[in-house]
């Protein structure tokens, strides 16, 4: 999975000056709101169906850290079928929706 990331982030392509650091726009809290509701349209969908055409490096990596953050409170599993695949984001159970502190 570490090596689809970050070739998700070089198909992004941006070159961001990393020496800089930016106001936080996307919240690891928000990306995890957004993500359990496309899972309650989908039971299960794709990483990059989350991430814009022209998604932000900051936007990118909030969406992972939530999705490993819903995984560790066991809402969710990924799954990839091999190396530089697209990952699988599935919701493990209907219950576990919506159980990470709102």
């Amino acid at each position: 999975m570490a090596i689809t990331f970050n070739n998700i982030l070089k198909r992004y392509g941006k070159d961001e000056d990393i020496r800089i650091i930016p106001m936080e726009r996307f919240s690891v809290k928000k990306c995890m709101d957004v993500i359990n509701k496309k899972l309650k349209l989908n039971l299960e969908f794709y990483f990059s169906e989350l991430l814009t055409e022209f998604a932000m490096r900051e936007e990118i990596v909030s969406y992972f850290l939530a999705l490993l953050e819903m995984c560790k409170l066991q809402i969710l599993t990924l799954s990839q079928n091999e190396d530089l695949t697209d990952i699988k984001v599935l919701l493990k159970s209907e219950e576990s929706e919506l159980n990470y502190g709102n």
